[in-house]
């Protein structure tokens, strides 16, 4: 997915199941970097960017 070039993702303290899956085809992380993580009631709010 070229036509991305952030990437924010909550994240719930939760173990439910196997999760939702990022996306639906091929998507390779190693070419994004995390340059934010924020935490609010109770979440994490990840912030990656290419």
């Amino acid at each position: 997915m070229p036509e991305v070039d952030e990437l924010m993702v909550k994240v719930n303290p939760i173990l439910a199941g196997s999760g939702i899956p990022l996306a639906d085809r091929s998507f390779d992380l190693q070419h994004f970097a995390l340059v934010d993580a924020t935490p609010s009631a109770g979440v994490v709010m990840l912030r990656y960017t290419r």
